[in-house]
């Protein structure tokens, strides 16, 4: 499917609640999030854990450390949506709640999934003023008992 794109990051080592990943919607396009996952791939100890994807209401400030995103089909344009984790200065200030209400909790050796149906999924709008409604944030709600290599990824669309 054309402007489809997938975002992915290793997080060494993880042991506290964190922004995994950061995403923007490019200022004349729609975001339409397709799937995301929260994944462990070095620990072997069981542990529940949340994770969840919440609206920003601040963007975070100083320089992020931008993560490659790639196109699903060989010949499409780049994507136009920034994604990022780790700010310089200070992290994105997120809504209270995330979105759709949901924060499932997850087996840490199964890891999260979020593979909404058509109605269910999240639209991120970056021609709106408010930042609120063009960054999403991918977060890991619990710490962890045992630092684990945690993989997080998003898949997205674009519209427009």
């Amino acid at each position: 499917m054309r402007g489809v794109y997938t975002g992915r990051i290793v997080h060494t080592a993880l042991a506290a609640a964190k922004d995994l990943l950061v995403i923007t919607s490019p200022t004349d396009r729609v975001i339409e999030i397709l799937e995301a996952h929260v994944t462990n791939r070095t620990q072997e100890t069981n542990e529940q854990l949340e994770a969840a994807l919440f609206r920003c209401t601040v963007a975070g400030t100083g320089a992020a450390t931008a993560i490659t995103k790639k196109p699903h089909e060989p010949n499409d344009a780049a994507a136009g949506a920034t994604l990022e984790h780790t700010y310089a200065t200070t992290q994105p200030t997120l809504d209270a709640d995330p979105v759709g209400g949901m924060e499932p909790g997850f087996s840490s050796l199964a890891g999260w999934h979020f593979a909404p149906i058509p109605e269910s999924r999240i639209y991120v709008c970056g021609t709106a003023a408010e930042a609120d409604t063009k960054i999403l944030v991918l977060r890991l709600i619990t710490a962890t008992f045992t630092a684990f290599d945690c993989v997080a990824s998003i898949t997205w669309r674009e519209i427009g």
